[in-house]
């Protein structure tokens, strides 16, 4: 990463998506006590318009939510901030189980929305594939 990638000294604003309420409360209480600016949305749509109206330098986002797919708001953050740094949570089992859920098993696709290079997600996939 060089310096013009690199993320402001201080910058501790923070956007928690997800539709567990009782979770994003305790997530969002535990990062304000680490010193973070806490904003919080619990569907894409508030976290597409969080990150419109100020993106965030973090982020951690559910996959899974019921309005659709939490890639959508870290899609939109990395558009916005580039180099913004995101954690994505998710009930799945695992990547593979992930792959075939969202991109109906097109690695192509699922590497793209998870800006990575397909090779990579296809080891990843080989190494940590189920039994």
């Amino acid at each position: 990463m060089s310096t013009a990638d690199a993320l402001p000294e201080g910058d501790k604003t923070l956007l928690l998506v997800d539709d567990d309420k009782a979770f994003l409360t305790r997530l969002e209480r535990a990062m304000e006590k680490r010193g973070f600016a806490v904003r919080s949305a619990d569907t894409v749509a508030a976290g597409l318009s969080a990150v419109d109206a100020a993106p965030p330098a973090y982020a951690v986002v559910d996959l899974r939510l019921e309005d659709g797919n939490g890639l959508d708001v870290v899609d939109a953050l990395h558009k916005k901030r580039p180099e913004a740094r995101a954690v994505v949570l998710t009930g799945y089992g695992n990547i593979a189980t992930a792959v075939t859920e969202l991109c109906d098993r097109n690695v192509s696709e699922t590497a793209r929305r998870l800006n990575m290079h397909r090779r990579t997600l296809q080891r990843i996939l080989a190494k940590r594939a189920p039994k």
